[in-house]
C-alpha cells in the first residue's frame, strides 16, 4: 500500500481502462535550486523512456527484461544488437536440459554473434518491403539456435520464414519449454 502522503496525490485517471482514450499523466517537478531546469528534463526522459518500453512490451518486442527488436544502424545500436544476441543464445545452451538434448557447446563468442548479424543485415537489407519489423536480432538468434539444435546450417530465407511465422519470443519460448 502506498504512503499515506504518496496516496493522496494518486488520482484515479477517469475511463483510463478504456481503449481509443487519451490520459493525461501529469508530474510536478519541483524547480527550485534548478535554474536550467535539469530535473524536468531528467523527469521528462525517465517518463518517455517509460512509455516506449511499455508500447515494445504491448507490442511483443520484449522478452524478457530486453528489448528485443533493435535496428542495427549505427555502432552504438550493432554493439546493443550483438550482445542480445549473445545473452540469448548462451542462456539457451547453458540451460542443463539443452546440454542434456543436444550435447555441451562452449558459449558463442561477440565476433561469431556479430558475425551472424551482419549477414542478417545484408540478408534483410533488400527485403525492407518483405520484410516489415522483422529484426536482424531474431533472425540471427533463430538461425543460430537452429543451426545448433539440427547440427546443420540454416539460410537465412529458412531462418526468415519462422521468424515470421512464428516470431522470436515465441520460437525461445517454444524452444525452453522442449528442453525443461
Amino acid at each position: 500500500e502506498p504512503d499515506k502522503s504518496i496516496a493522496k496525490l494518486i488520482r484515479k485517471i477517469p475511463d483510463f481502462d478504456e481503449k481509443e482514450k487519451d490520459s493525461l499523466v501529469v508530474v510536478n517537478i519541483n524547480d527550485k535550486n534548478d535554474p536550467l531546469g535539469i530535473n524536468q528534463q531528467i523527469a521528462l526522459k525517465i517518463i518517455l523512456n517509460a512509455h516506449s518500453t511499455a508500447v515494445m512490451a504491448r507490442l511483443g518486442k520484449v522478452i524478457g527484461n530486453t528489448m528485443t527488436n533493435v535496428s542495427p544502424s549505427n555502432l552504438k545500436l550493432i554493439g546493443r544488437a550483438t550482445y542480445l544476441i549473445q545473452s540469448h543464445v548462451n542462456d539457451i545452451l547453458s540451460h542443463p536440459q539443452w546440454v542434456k538434448l543436444y550435447g555441451i557447446r562452449k558459449p558463442i563468442s561477440y565476433g561469431e554473434a556479430n558475425a551472424v548479424l551482419y549477414e542478417a543485415i545484408n540478408f534483410l537489407k533488400d527485403k525492407k518491403t518483405k520484410a516489415g519489423q522483422t529484426a536482424e536480432v531474431a533472425l540471427s538468434i533463430i538461425r543460430i539456435l537452429e543451426s545448433l539444435r539440427l547440427k546443420s546450417s540454416l539460410s537465412q530465407q529458412e531462418v526468415f520464414e519462422i521468424v515470421k511465422k512464428t516470431g522470436v519470443g515465441q520460437y525461445l519460448s517454444n524452444v525452453t519449454s522442449q528442453i525443461k
